[in-house]
Order: C-alpha cells, then sequence, then structure tokens
C-alpha cells in the first residue's frame, strides 16, 4: 500500500508537530517531534509518503513498512533547505488482514495555537496485489 499526501501548513512559533499513519487503531508510521519554522507571513509546503506491505494474512498477519515527513522552506524568497524526518520501523506489526481497518494519516501539535494549522489538499491511497 502506498499512500501519499501533500498540503501547506502555517505556525506563529516554531512549534513541533508529529505525523502518523495508523492502521485499525495502531500506529504504523510515525515522524514526531518536527520543529517547524516560524512562518507569521505565509504558509510552505509539506508532504508525506508511507509504503507498507502485508507479509502473511489472517487474524495475526504481519506488515511491514517505511515512510518520511518532508517539507521545505521558502522564506523571503530564497530556499532553505529540506527537512525530513524518518517513519521508520525495523520489524514487523500485527494485522488482521480478516477485518475492514480504518487507513489514518494524522497531525498533532506539541503546542495548540489558534494561529497554528496544517491543511492536507491531497491524499493518494493506492494498494496493489
Amino acid at each position: 500500500v502506498i499512500i501519499k499526501a501533500t498540503g501547506y501548513f502555517t505556525t506563529d512559533d516554531a512549534h513541533t508537530l508529529q505525523m502518523r499513519v495508523d492502521l485499525g487503531g495502531t500506529t504504523i508510521g510515525d515522524a514526531s517531534g518536527i520543529t517547524l519554522p516560524d512562518l507569521a507571513t505565509g504558509n510552505e509546503h509539506w508532504e508525506l509518503e508511507f509504503v507498507f506491505t502485508i507479509r502473511t494474512t489472517g487474524v495475526s498477519g504481519t506488515a511491514i513498512g517505511q515512510g518520511k515527513f518532508r517539507f521545505c522552506e521558502a522564506i523571503g524568497g530564497a530556499t532553505n533547505p529540506c527537512v525530513e524526518s524518518e517513519m521508520l520501523n525495523t520489524s514487523t506489526f500485527t494485522v488482521d488482514t480478516t477485518i475492514a481497518n480504518a487507513l489514518d494519516v494524522t497531525a498533532q501539535w506539541g503546542t495548540a495555537s489558534s494561529t497554528s494549522s496544517i491543511t492536507c489538499t491531497n491524499l493518494v491511497i493506492k494498494a496493489e496485489n
């Protein structure tokens, strides 16, 4: 399964952000502690890509996946280096393949702020056999 999401964010301070991919209520991808720049004057682009493969099926099926969350700053007309946060799994996780499992991509700010927001404008989920 391939998940690609893109959008934009803005924040009034250098807040942290946690991006997660959940399958059936279990976190299978986690990019946490991402420090975003102060963007009081505008929005910035972000993208997330996560790929996972079902290795065995059944009530105690297994899967493994990897991914990343990425953003690039373009403040004041100058493009700064891109920042990537890995979503790394070094072992398989359990997934019940005999039931329908919700697939969620979530974002959580480290500090609540009425002027910080993140918006997903495009989401593609592709399942292949």
